[in-house]
């Protein structure tokens, strides 16, 4: 070969040469804008996370729930320290303890006096019909007051048992109304537990819900960043 074509030659594989050169650090080039890029998308990704993110907090930070920590807090006190037995009345003894009356106690206080009245008119009338102090008048007489401590023992016995009756019945009408007060004041409680039931539920709900709703964004995120690195990692 002559000295020109050698020289031809090592210009033509000097041409080749930078030529090669020249496509390699274009597509170095084009490789180091297209990361960019995705940088820059996955930039903007990132700040509309934040965005949605704030978006999402401030939208249940407005809305808000009806109930709170405190009324949660509230309703398992109410449901710990119920017990049924608490409002049943038994704070009472057996009738028959309670009364303590005798049919004594409504014996006539003249009692005596009435019975020797009784006796001295009956001796009075046997005096005056002249039966004196016979086998006949002592009988009569005696037949007279029996009658008269019958009629008495009658009339106490009757008041005996109408005071009676009438205490059983207000000692059973207190028990109703003692027994009234407890169903009304469980009544109460039980509608205090549902309240504040209803109040824990929407807490917990919402709590739930927005719980819910940073986690399916979260995995949006997760999954856009996977994406990104994946692009990243065929960019070399």
């Amino acid at each position: 070969m002559s000295g020109w074509a050698a020289l031809a030659e090592g210009i033509g594989q000097g041409i080749n040469s930078g030529v090669d050169i020249w496509e390699y650090l274009d597509d170095r080039d084009r490789t180091s804008r297209a990361r960019s890029r995705v940088a820059e998308s996955q930039e903007d990704v990132d700040n509309q996370y934040a965005g949605m993110l704030a978006d999402l907090e401030q939208y249940y930070d407005d809305r808000g729930s009806l109930g709170s920590q405190e009324d949660v807090n509230k309703y398992k006190q109410i449901v710990s320290n119920y017990d049924p037995s608490d409002y049943v009345y038994d704070d009472f003894g057996k009738f028959s303890d309670e009364y303590s009356k005798t049919v004594d106690d409504f014996v006539n206080p003249y009692y005596d006096q009435i019975i020797k009245g009784t006796s001295d008119a009956l001796q009075h009338t046997a005096a005056g019909a002249g039966l004196g102090r016979g086998t006949g008048a002592a009988l009569n007489i005696a037949q007279g007051v029996a009658e008269k401590e019958d009629e008495l023992y009658k009339t106490a016995l009757d008041a005996y048992n109408t005071d009676r009756e009438q205490s059983y019945t207000e000692y059973s009408d207190y028990i109703k109304n003692m027994q009234s007060k407890l169903d009304s004041l469980n009544e109460a409680t039980q509608t205090q537990a549902t309240l504040y039931g209803n109040l824990a539920n929407d807490y917990y709900s919402t709590m739930d819900a927005e719980q819910t709703a940073k986690t399916n964004l979260k995995s949006d995120k997760i999954s856009s960043d996977e994406g990104y690195a994946a692009a990243m990692a065929g960019l070399i």
